[in-house]
């Protein structure tokens, strides 16, 4: 136990093996040594090819003869600190572990050379763990479970190996799950790998449609059925994860990387081809029921509503410089002035006395936000003093008061104006009960209702814009105080969401701020969905998202598209943006599907 001891005060306990080293002089030495080949497990090399390779060597952590195979090696594209820790199964075959971690650095754009994996196997000193079997000395658990919490945290990142991809062994085997749990206890990123011939495995199947029996097994995935050698180990990190996040929040970690990292392989795979080459966005007039003249009214409200928001910003600056001049108190005042225009809405509130209001002025669940914009939005503030400029002619949100009505948002919503204005509530209540949130002190930043849309008329009537500029400095400002934005998506299979520019322009900005993004999308459209999954469309699906390409969005004005295009250009960059929404929708779609086999809903 006294070299377990040491492996955290040393770098020494921390060396990886890059990828490039594995791929060539580690296989090599493979194949040279007799009777293994690329297909021999771990259990296999372990004695000849691991062991053997430090068998003269001082160990760099207990300075005694015998080294870990990690320990024998000196150049920098051979060896360094780790930047990855493998989670994997011994049973494992060596050719695909390797083939995996190849495969990772190219779909990831890692140098092989710079990549250093922490394998057990490998930086832990095998002749030192067989001396521990042959003396009969047990590991102390709760020591061991410390050192090993140290080194990963050490190391951030984890990358599990699954396979077989319909059912995983490594979910089947305690000590990968426990593996998981510290990455996820402890702040770790988490990676998913697979090797390659398990990946064409998947794509064969989804292509076949044959994904239903899969996403049904993954839906019950359950860690307690996991086993174990040693059952006292079991026992222990069983009683850890009970005291810590719980079984259910466990599963869904894991369940949760695996559908993500499943899809993305679909996507990459499907056709030969990866999604960041250039496709073609196939879109359907029948996509919206908005007319051409009602989405163009639609999108150029949205816009104004958008400009409106650095001239809000102007009067709030101002305010707040007159306000500093006349009698020193900038901070409090400043302080205030932020808060008026953060407030939000809350969900609660929306759902009861907003609606109420929709049916009172003759309007209907399913009429869309350009319909009451006037009468119920507008009208609500009409006899009331703004008091952002002091004006006659209030936002919505700023005719309410109540704490369980009105806060500082917590959540800013991305949507359009031409969806139906139950859709939007009813969306909002169902991620609040998803996500356990209190009704009354979730609170929702709209622009139609917290953009003061007298304005908006009062400016459009006066050919007023803003320059793109100012009004991106205002809105990121806005995405990081407000730091979670919720995307709102439908239909179901063909997003329309994504193919406006400027809602591709606010998740792009929360990406680039580090803001939450959550996918919501309304409940009759999660229904539709998972009758789609039962009658084997979800390859369909896939299929359409697959062909998202940001530069095929629209804007009713096209230099704002170009603008828009270019920052992201010089930003994350197309592909980069591209993989992220649809790892965002695909894995928000796979969730609806696990919490209704799971009887969640």
């Amino acid at each position: 136990m006294e070299y377990y001891s040491r492996l955290t005060s040393t770098d020494a306990g921390l060396l990886g093996i890059s990828v490039h080293y594995l791929s060539t002089k580690f296989m090599q030495e493979v194949k040279d040594a007799a009777d293994y080949d690329r297909h021999s497990s771990i259990h296999d090399i372990e004695e000849k090819v691991i062991r053997a390779k430090g068998t003269e060597i001082v160990c760099q952590v207990d300075m005694r003869i015998g080294a870990s195979y990690v320990h024998c090696l000196s150049g920098e594209d051979d060896v360094g600190k780790s930047n990855i820790m493998l989670s994997y199964a011994w049973e494992y075959e060596i050719g695909d572990i390797i083939d995996t971690l190849v495969e990772y650095c190219d779909d990831e754009k890692l140098d092989p050379k710079r990549t250093y994996i922490w394998l057990c196997c490998l930086s832990i000193n095998q002749h030192r763990a067989q001396e521990m079997r042959a003396s009969g000395t047990a590991v102390d658990f709760g020591k061991y479970v410390v050192i090993f919490q140290a080194m990963l945290t050490s190391i951030g990142h984890l990358v599990p190996m699954m396979t077989p991809w319909d059912k995983p062994t490594y979910l089947t085997r305690v000590w990968c799950i426990f593996e998981m749990y510290c990455a996820s206890l402890n702040g770790c990123s988490i990676s998913l790998v697979m090797s390659s011939r398990e990946r064409k495995r998947f794509v064969k199947a989804m292509k076949l449609g044959d994904v239903g029996d899969f996403f049904t097994s993954l839906a019950h995935v359950d860690i307690r059925n996991a086993e174990a050698k040693v059952e006292a180990d079991k026992d222990i990190i069983f009683n850890l994860i009970e005291d810590g996040p719980g079984f259910d929040k466990v599963n869904s970690v894991a369940i949760d990387a695996i559908s993500r990292y499943l899809v993305r392989c679909y996507m990459i795979n499907k056709d030969g081809t990866s999604t960041k080459s250039t496709t073609d966005c196939v879109t359907s007039p029948q996509q919206t029921t908005i007319s051409k003249d009602r989405s163009n009214t639609d999108n150029n409200m949205f816009i104004h509503s958008y400009s409106l928001w650095y001239e809000t910003t102007a009067k709030l600056t101002t305010c707040a410089q007159q306000s500093t001049t006349s009698n020193g108190c900038s901070n409090n005042n400043n302080s205030a002035l932020n808060d008026l225009e953060l407030l939000g809405i809350s969900v609660h509130y929306l759902s009861t006395t907003l609606l109420q209001e929709v049916k009172d002025a003759g309007y209907y669940r399913n009429s869309k936000i350009y319909e009451i914009e006037e009468h119920v939005i507008r009208g609500k503030g009409t006899e009331i003093v703004c008091p952002v400029d002091k004006c006659s002619g209030a936002a919505y949100v700023h005719c309410l008061s109540d704490v369980d009505d009105v806060g500082k948002s917590n959540i800013m919503l991305s949507y359009a104006w031409g969806y139906e204005v139950g859709d939007i509530v009813d969306t909002l209540v169902g991620y609040c009960d998803d996500e356990k949130l209190d009704l009354k002190r979730t609170y929702v930043w709209i622009c139609c209702l917290c953009i003061n849309q007298h304005r908006v008329q009062q400016d459009r009537a006066r050919k007023i814009n803003v320059p793109f500029g100012k009004f991106r400095a205002t809105f990121e400002s806005r995405v990081r105080n407000i730091g979670h934005i919720l995307p709102m998506m439908a239909p179901w299979e063909k997003p329309v969401y994504l193919t406006r520019v400027w809602c591709v322009f606010e998740m792009y900005t929360a990406s680039e701020n580090g803001c939450r993004i959550s996918i919501a999308m309304p409940p009759k459209e999660k229904a539709r969905f998972l009758k789609g999954v039962n009658q084997g469309k979800m390859n369909n699906f896939f299929i359409e998202l697959a062909k998202t390409d940001v530069r095929d969005a629209d804007a009713t004005i096209d230099s704002d598209k170009d603008l828009i295009l270019n920052l992201v250009a010089r930003g994350p960059g197309y592909d980069k943006l591209n993989s992220t929404v649809i790892d965002l929708v695909s894995a928000y779609l796979v969730s609806c599907f696990i919490r209704k086999e799971k009887g969640w809903n």
